[in-house]
């Protein structure tokens, strides 16, 4: 996941891995070189997603792309409600 907000609502992190950096001349590899040093430093996610172009004289753009590598709390999935007696008989 990758967002430019700080921080999602619905998830906590738990350990902030660093600043991931990419730069390039292409948007697209810039973006996803920057993902796979996140993944390289074992992120779920990247938090405050950035980027940059830089217009040369030549016409050429020079892309840099930029977040926080994080990893989220371990979720512990709530216990299901048990099933009604005539179904678990069935079972």
């Amino acid at each position: 996941m990758v967002t430019t907000t700080l921080l999602d609502e619905s998830r906590k992190v738990s350990k902030v891995l660093g600043l991931v950096v990419c730069r390039g001349y292409d948007s697209e590899q810039t973006f996803f070189g920057m993902a796979a040093r996140a993944v390289n430093k074992g992120a779920q996610a990247i938090i405050g997603y950035q980027e940059n172009v830089a217009f040369h004289p030549d016409g050429s753009k020079y892309f840099t792309c930029y977040g926080t590598a994080v990893q989220y709390e371990v979720q512990v999935p709530t216990r299901a409600p048990a099933l009604p007696e005539a179904i678990s008989m069935a079972i």
